[in-house]
């Protein structure tokens, strides 16, 4: 079974399922991500913003679809904020002016159900059967910090697995006003509590 990067960009109210390019070096180091014997505790996703919007504490989610034959299960787990390693090779690039960069992991719990449900996979498993692994993290809970008009708000987004031994680009520099849906709820976003 393959980790098949499926990683969405940010979303203000959905889970944006469009699909925009991952840099090749970056579909090479994922095709290497095994989900039978990566290090589930060892995965963690970055995402680079505008200091002009944040996400809310507990609004960064990964969402997990596993397949195995004709059986599909999903999950969704809220993401916990790690302190991002920045500045090293592996580690995360500094942010651009005027961008932060926000790092996140599984809580442990969540580490503990990804591994059961890996392990009853493996177990379940019969010859010649294929499964697959797909992971999409959303950010559907945003405040701002200030006006966005005139503002561009472009993202980057990153992942590192034990395959890949530090941070890997996902996306680079996605203007989120390119989807009509978020475009249009960036207007409604509430004003960040201080």
């Amino acid at each position: 079974m393959r980790l098949f990067s499926s990683f969405a960009k940010l979303s203000t109210a959905l889970f944006l399922t469009a699909c925009t390019t991952v840099p090749l070096t970056s579909m090479l180091a994922l095709s290497r991500v095994d989900f039978t014997t990566t290090r589930i505790e060892d995965l963690r996703v970055a995402v680079e913003i505008p200091t002009v919007i944040s996400p809310r504490e507990g609004g960064v989610h990964m969402e997990v679809a596993v397949r195995q034959g004709t059986k599909e299960d999903k999950f969704i787990f809220k993401l916990a904020e790690d302190q991002p390693q920045i500045g090293m090779k592996g580690l995360l690039p500094f942010p651009e002016k005027g961008k932060r960069m926000h790092a996140y992991r599984l809580r442990d719990e969540d580490v503990v159900t990804l591994m059961k449900l890996r392990a009853e996979r493996l177990n379940a498993r019969t010859d010649g059967e294929k499964g697959s692994l797909a992971m999409g993290i959303s950010a559907k809970e945003f405040c701002r910090n200030g006006s966005l008009d005139d503002v561009p708000l472009t993202v980057t987004t990153f992942v590192a697995t034990s395959e890949t031994k530090g941070f890997i680009v996902l996306s680079r520099n996605y203007d989120i006003r390119s989807d009509t849906t978020i475009a249009a709820s960036l207007a409604t976003l509430p004003m960040c509590k201080a």
